[in-house]
């Protein structure tokens, strides 16, 4: 063999090494772009069957706060003022409730966003009365915490954490 024919040799290996390796690359990049997809799809519907379960209980809580609601309206009189008032409140929050429970997540998004961009004053208004509602939700349901009750069980005995960090708390 000569040196020229070693040059032709070496040159067709490396041009089917670097044929092979640009199939192998390919062949990755496939694979990968196939399980980002198949994980996004799973992420996805994942999301999705959160989302529903969640717009479920909020609908439950809805028909339960519409069923106060008209206890409370009952309580007050049929014909009196804020009886009437209860009742209307209540049927609005089960009418809504209601049509949470027919429609589609993606359904919801949609007419939310159409109504926010026809009313972006009332959306506003609407978001800041949810967030304060949710606040003052979230704060109901915290337990009561008060200085000096928690305590670390170390062993067999109960040592109180703020007597420890605070000598000032007696323990």
């Amino acid at each position: 063999m000569t040196g020229k024919d070693i040059k032709q040799t070496a040159r067709g290996t490396a041009k089917d090494v670097r044929k092979a390796g640009q199939e192998a690359l390919a062949a990755v990049k496939s694979g990968v772009s196939e399980a980002a997809s198949e994980a996004k799809k799973t992420a996805r519907e994942e999301v999705e069957t959160t989302a529903e379960a969640g717009k479920d209980m909020v609908a439950d809580q809805g028909q339960r706060l519409a069923r106060n609601l008209r206890g409370a309206a009952g309580s007050r009189g049929a014909d009196s003022f804020q009886g009437r008032l209860l009742d209307t409140v209540a049927s609005g929050v089960s009418d809504v409730s209601e049509g949470l429970r027919g429609r589609s997540l993606s359904s919801i998004v949609e007419q939310t966003e159409a109504f926010a961009r026809r009313n972006p004053g009332a959306f506003v208004a609407g978001a800041a009365i949810a967030g304060f509602a949710l606040a003052r939700f979230a704060r109901a349901s915290e337990l009561p915490r008060h200085e000096g009750d928690a305590t670390v069980d170390v062993g067999h005995e109960a040592t109180n954490i703020a007597a420890r960090s605070h000598p000032e708390v007696p323990s």
